[in-house]
């Protein structure tokens, strides 16, 4: 599962998510959904220009994580 880390490398670099909309140009919604995890697209202009914002890089914002409960598979 890949998750947004948005809101904890905001909070370090000290910007709340008004500072990255009038820097960025991102709509609050789209930030919204960015920092509570509950984006299930992630547009490379928008991770473009919040990585520019923050001075970081998309593995930063980004993390993949194994599920907890994975799925099981049926055998044949």
């Amino acid at each position: 599962m890949i998750t947004c880390r948005l809101a904890a490398v905001a909070k370090r670099k000290g910007f709340s998510l008004y500072r990255l909309r009038q820097i960025t140009g991102v709509t609050y919604p789209t930030l919204l959904k960015l920092a509570h995890n509950k984006a299930t697209r992630f547009d490379a202009a928008v991770l473009d220009k919040l990585c520019q914002a923050l001075n970081c890089r998309v593995g930063e914002l980004l993390v993949w994580r194994r599920r907890r409960f994975p799925r099981l598979t049926k055998r044949s």
